[in-house]
């Protein structure tokens, strides 16, 4: 699980990692969100933080264009 304590997620506990994205980057990461809230139903603010959360995990780890592959994968 991301950001679990036995595998952290970087831009959580890493040095050096800003967690700063673009402009371009911010919209592939709202509609990554939005995307996967929508297919699973997910509605709880909650619920979608956690989704969030797991976004800026594979975004920290450089995953950007195939971000809603790999979020499936991670369920």
């Amino acid at each position: 699980m991301f950001g679990s304590s036995d595998q952290p997620c970087a831009w959580q506990t890493g040095p050096g990692i800003s967690g700063v994205a673009d402009a371009d980057e911010l919209a592939t990461l709202t509609a990554a969100l939005n995307d996967y809230c929508a297919t699973h139903r997910i509605v709880s603010e909650d619920d979608r933080e956690q989704i969030a959360i797991k976004i800026m995990c594979l975004f920290s780890r450089g995953i950007i264009d195939e971000l809603s592959a790999e979020l499936e994968k991670a369920g």
